[in-house]
């Protein structure tokens, strides 16, 4: 069940002001929320699943909502750039 969350933006390759970081945030809160998914234990279960197949393409279950809330995250960053591959982000899920 999805839990209301903080979510930090990590800026892995290139760097967006304030209101980049807070567009991707709410990007990935909104796949969360959409797909009813806690977070913070999305974050968990891809991580324990890394660990597990080192390769996101084995990923199954909440690990792929956490997945594509980072993919959301990225698009949402780059909103309105030039250049919409200049930056990356990764997502870090907290409770409030």
């Amino acid at each position: 069940m999805f839990k209301p969350t903080q979510i930090s933006i990590v800026w892995d390759a290139g760097r967006g002001d304030a209101a980049d970081e807070s567009r991707a945030e709410d990007a990935a809160l909104d796949v969360f929320k959409k797909a009813n998914v806690n977070p913070i234990e999305a974050e968990s279960e891809y991580k324990r699943q890394w660990l597990e197949f080192e390769d996101e393409d084995e990923m199954t279950g909440i690990a792929l909502t956490y997945i594509n809330a980072r993919s959301a995250a990225n698009i949402a960053a780059t909103e309105g750039w030039h250049n919409t591959e200049g930056a990356y982000v990764s997502i870090n899920c907290g409770a409030d």
